[in-house]
């Protein structure tokens, strides 16, 4: 489940890099309750695993690998 959350911040910060997601103060909590109802009740991992400082630098070779990968992923999308 931490693996998860991980990666949805990588999926949040790529967004919020490419200009498509403002998170203001105090939205994180509401972010991370809506993924949780679009994903029924499924383990996304922990709130601090999505957004906890701890578990993300922008200059982390593996957010800088998924980075890549999802702008691929998006490329006919952005």
């Amino acid at each position: 489940s931490d693996l998860r959350g991980v990666k949805l911040r990588y999926l949040i910060e790529f967004l919020k890099e490419e200009g498509l997601l403002l998170l203001n103060h105090g939205d994180a909590t509401k972010l991370y309750n809506s993924i949780k109802i679009l994903f029924e009740g499924k383990n996304i991992g922990a709130y601090t695993s999505v957004f906890d400082n701890k578990v993300f630098s922008i200059t982390d070779q593996k957010y800088i690998n998924s980075k890549i990968s999802f702008a691929k992923m998006f490329k006919e999308i952005l």
